[in-house]
């Protein structure tokens, strides 16, 4: 469908679906998770709202620790490229 559209990035949290769109339509594929880290560290969600997206879209344990970690490296590859 997003070959169709046409639309440049495919949200997609399902692996194979996800290796689908990359390997076999060269679109760029996005996690929902990942989404919300990049909401965060834009400042379109504050970090409670983007957690809890984060935490969902996650599995049972994944938790704060990585979310922060995930921020702490959006957040400085946004310094670098300043």
């Amino acid at each position: 469908m997003a070959r169709h559209r046409p639309s440049d990035l495919v949200l997609m949290d399902d692996d194979w679906c996800s290796d689908l769109a990359a390997k076999s339509h060269g679109l760029a594929v996005m996690s929902t998770a990942r989404l919300a880290l990049k909401m965060v560290a834009g400042g379109a969600l504050d970090e409670d709202e983007g957690f809890l997206a984060f935490e969902s879209a996650t599995p049972d344990g994944v938790g704060r620790d990585r979310f922060e970690d995930g921020l702490r490296r959006l957040r400085g590859l946004a310094d670098r490229t300043r």
